[in-house]
């Protein structure tokens, strides 16, 4: 067997590197799903046997607080191993997906969405995408068998007063306040540190130390 030229080594080298660089720039993760435009999301979809028009959804919860803590428990035991506790796309699980969860703390997320939409996207998951979208350009589970559609409710409005505020400057401090403290802690600190602060909420079980 002949040697071969070094002019035919760096050949092949090159070849192998040009291929190399070709797979990483075009298999690199973007930063999550990029959300479907508008003319490529149905106007109905089946949920339980029944058509529903996202034209005609809107959330029961919106402006209710108790469905905010509610919705907050439920991220906690279903989302936030993916969607992480800041809700930006960085929970324990979310690095083993390709693209990773959704970061909800975005503008160009699903706070750029009607909450229809959302409620969709958690209902259907991935499976749910329209045709073009498939295979699995997205490791969405679809939630329709676990969640009822007033539990999803309420997540969304979790996601979509939380992940807001990342986008509301802050007003000028007021005086100390024993009803504003309890109502921050109840937004920010129950999850973890339990509603009389034992460290018994309900993400306290996935917590090191």
């Amino acid at each position: 067997m002949k040697p071969l030229k070094k002019s035919s080594i760096f050949y092949w080298l090159g070849v192998f590197h040009l291929l190399l660089l070709f797979t990483l720039t075009t298999s690199a993760p973007t930063w999550a799903f990029t959300p479907p435009p508008s003319e490529d999301v149905p106007k109905t979809f089946t949920l339980k046997g029944k058509q529903i028009a996202l034209n005609n959804l809107s959330n029961p919860y919106k402006n209710d607080p108790k469905a905010l803590n509610k919705g907050g428990t439920l991220y906690t035991k279903h989302c936030f191993l993916c969607h992480g506790d800041l809700l930006n796309g960085n929970g324990l699980f979310g690095k083993s997906f390709s693209p990773p969860p959704a970061d909800f703390t975005r503008l160009d997320s699903i706070l750029s969405r009607p909450q229809a939409y959302t409620f969709w996207r958690i209902m259907k998951g991935g499976k749910g995408l329209p045709e073009k979208y498939q295979p699995w350009n997205s490791a969405m589970p679809a939630w329709e068998e676990t969640l009822s559609a007033k539990d999803v409710w309420k997540i969304i409005t979790y996601i979509y007063q939380t992940a807001g505020q990342w986008h509301t400057k802050p007003g000028k401090q007021g005086p100390p306040s024993l009803e504003k403290g309890k109502q921050v802690y109840l937004q920010k600190c129950v999850y973890c540190h339990g509603e009389g602060g034992k460290g018994d909420g309900p993400s306290a079980d996935y917590s090191m130390p």
